[in-house]
C-alpha cells in the first residue's frame, strides 16, 4: 500500500491518552445552541429549520440583537449529534496532544467513536455515523457578529458550516471490519479549536446523563460559573428554552415539571447544589428567570483550569443537595396562593380539594384558568353554564390551554409592564446617544484647536470661505461673519468623518461592559 494512503495518516485511531476524560467544547457553538437538547425532530418536508433571536455583547462591547437560523436538508443536530460530536472531539483533541496542532482532515474508525461512547458495533450504529457526519455538514448557521474567531479578531462570514466536508474513505481489518471516516472541519472552527477558543468538559460526566436537557445544559454551566466565578447566575426562561431549542412552557408548575428533572440530575452529577425559577421582576409576572447556584464538583474541575477562581471560593460552596431549591420570595408566593385559593372558593370548591389543586397545578395556572372560567360564565345569558365548579377542576384536570385571544389580566399587566420598559429603553437610549453627541462635539473642538492653533485656524477658514464661495450658493449670499460660522461648520464636518471610526472605537472601549449574553 503507498505510503500516502489516507489508511495510513497519523491521525488515525491514536490510542487513548490514559486519565484524559476533557473534552474541548468551541466557545461559538455553545453560545448559538448548536445541538438542541432534544431528540432529532423529522416534522415535515426538508428543509428543516431552527432560528434564534438573541441580543449579544460583542468583542467591541456593543449589544446587537441577531437571528440566528439553523438549515439542513437531512435534520438539525439534536443530543445524539452532540453525543458523537463530543467523542469526535476527544479523537480530535489526543492529535492536538501528540503532534501539538489539530490538522484537516482527521481520520477515525467507526469502531473508536462507539468505544467512546460506550455503543455496540451493531451496524445501525454505523449507519448512525454516516446520518450525523452528514448532517453536520450539510446544516448551515446563518448569522451576524456571531460567529467570532479571536486569532483574527473577525467574525466569520455570513453563512458557515461546521464540517466543510464529511466521507467514508475506506476500511481495515480488525476483529470485525470497522468503517473508516474522514471529516474535514471548517477554517473558522479548526482556527479557533488550535486556538483554544474552547471550554473544557469532563466527557465522563457527560455521558451519564440521561435527560437530553440535562445533556444541554451541561457546556453551559462552565461557560456561566466560569464568568460569574461561583456566584449564583440567573438568565431567562425563554430565551434559555430557545438556545436549547425545547419547549417553552407557560405556568412555573409545567416548568418544574420539566426543566426542573435535569437540574435535579446535575445536581446529583454535583454540578448544580440548588436552583429555582422565579418571576423575572414584580413587572413581568408572565415570565420567568432560572436562578443557579454552582455545584462543587463543577467549581472544583473550574478552578484547576482557571486561576481566577480561588479554592476559597470554591469551598465556600454549599454542599450539593438533590431537589434543594434556592428561597423563593415569600411575600409573592403567598400572594399567589391567597388568590389562587379565593378564587377556587368562590367558585363552591373545598378547601381540602382546593389544597389538592394548588399542590398539583400551582397558583399562576388555577388564576388564569378560574379568570377564564369567570368570563365564559359571565358571557352566558342563558345560563347554560350551572356548574362553573366542575367547569374549572375540567380545564385544570384536563390541561386544556385558554384561547389564545383570551388575555388573563396577568397577561395584561405584563404588556403594560413591557410597553413601560420599552419606553425606559428608548429613553436610556437617547440619553445614551445625547451624551455621545456632547463627547464628540467636545473631541472635535479639541482637534480644531490642536491642528490650527491660532492664526492657522483664521487662515484655514479663509481657505474654505474662497472654495466654498464658488460652488456653494448660501456661502455667496452670506455676510462676512456668517461665512466664517459656516467654514468652521464645514470644517468641523470634515474632521467629524475623518475620524468619526477611531472616535467610536474610543468611546465604545471607555464605556465597555462584557456580558455573557
Amino acid at each position: 500500500m503507498p505510503t500516502d494512503s489516507p489508511l495510513l495518516a497519523p491521525q488515525l485511531d491514536l490510542g487513548p491518552i490514559l486519565d484524559v476524560d476533557l473534552v474541548r467544547y468551541e466557545r461559538n457553538l455553545l453560545r448559538i445552541g448548536f445541538f438542541a437538547a432534544q431528540s432529532e425532530d423529522r416534522k415535515g418536508p426538508p428543509p428543516y429549520k431552527r432560528t434564534i433571536e438573541a441580543t449579544f455583547s460583542n468583542h467591541a462591547g456593543q449589544r446587537i440583537l441577531s437571528a440566528i437560523e439553523f438549515e439542513s436538508t437531512c435534520g438539525l443536530p439534536s443530543t445524539s449529534d452532540r453525543d458523537k460530536y463530543m467523542a469526535f472531539m476527544k479523537i480530535a483533541d489526543e492529535q492536538r496532544d501528540a503532534t501539538g496542532v489539530i490538522t484537516n482532515p482527521i481520520r477515525f474508525t467507526g469502531y473508536r467513536l462507539l468505544q467512546e461512547l460506550g455503543l455496540s458495533d451493531a451496524g445501525q450504529n454505523y449507519e448512525d455515523i454516516n446520518a450525523w457526519g452528514e448532517r453536520m455538514a450539510k446544516t448551515t448557521i446563518t448569522s451576524r457578529q456571531v460567529i467570532y474567531i479571536p486569532r483574527s479578531k473577525r467574525y466569520a462570514n455570513r453563512t458557515v458550516h461546521v464540517f466543510e466536508g464529511f466521507e467514508r474513505v475506506g476500511e481495515v481489518g480488525d476483529r470485525k471490519t470497522s468503517e473508516v471516516y474522514q471529516v474535514v472541519l471548517s477554517d473558522w472552527l479548526l482556527d479557533n479549536l488550535n486556538a483554544d477558543y474552547a471550554i473544557a468538559e469532563d466527557f465522563t460526566a457527560y455521558k451519564s446523563l440521561e435527560r437530553d436537557t440535562a445533556k444541554g445544559l451541561f457546556p453551559l454551566l462552565h461557560w456561566w460559573f466560569a464568568s460569574t466565578g461561583c456566584q449564583e447566575f440567573q438568565k431567562d426562561y425563554g430565551d434559555l428554552c430557545k438556545l436549547l431549542g425545547i419547549k417553552e412552557y407557560k405556568y412555573l408548575s409545567e416548568i418544574k415539571r420539566t426543566m426542573g428533572k435535569a437540574f435535579d440530575e446535575l445536581i446529583g452529577l454535583g454540578y448544580l447544589s440548588a436552583w429555582n425559577i422565579r418571576y423575572k421582576d414584580a413587572l413581568h409576572i408572565t415570565s420567568y428567570k432560572v436562578v443557579l447556584l454552582p455545584g462543587r464538583e463543577l467549581m472544583t474541575r473550574l478552578a484547576k483550569q482557571l486561576p481566577k477562581l480561588s479554592e476559597r471560593a470554591v469551598d465556600a460552596l454549599p454542599e450539593s443537595s438533590a431537589g434543594e431549591l434556592v428561597e423563593e420570595d415569600p411575600l409573592t408566593v403567598e400572594t399567589e396562593n391567597k388568590q389562587a385559593m379565593e378564587n377556587l372558593k368562590a367558585a363552591g370548591i373545598s378547601a381540602k380539594a382546593s389544597a389538592e389543586l394548588l399542590k398539583k397545578h400551582g397558583a399562576p395556572k388555577i388564576v388564569d384558568v378560574a379568570e377564564y372560567v369567570s368570563s365564559l360564565k359571565a358571557a352566558d345569558p342563558k345560563l347554560r353554564i350551572r356548574n362553573i365548579a366542575g367547569l374549572l377542576i375540567h380545564y385544570l384536570r384536563e390541561d386544556i390551554p385558554l384561547p389564545a385571544t383570551f388575555l388573563t389580566s396577568r397577561e395584561r399587566r405584563a404588556i403594560q409592564a413591557r410597553n413601560l420598559a420599552e419606553q425606559g429603553e428608548r429613553e436610556e437610549a437617547a440619553s445614551r446617544e445625547k451624551a455621545f453627541f456632547q463627547w464628540r462635539d467636545q473631541k472635535i473642538e479639541s482637534e480644531i484647536a490642536a491642528r490650527y492653533p491660532g492664526e492657522a485656524l483664521t487662515q484655514k477658514l479663509q481657505e474654505i470661505v474662497a472654495a466654498e464661495s464658488k460652488v456653494n450658493i448660501y456661502f455667496e449670499r452670506a455676510d462676512a461673519a456668517l461665512r466664517l460660522v459656516l467654514a468652521r461648520q464645514v470644517l468641523a464636518h470634515a474632521i467629524r468623518e475623518s475620524m468619526a471610526a477611531e472616535w467610536l472605537q474610543e468611546w465604545r472601549s471607555q464605556r465597555q461592559q462584557y456580558e455573557m449574553f
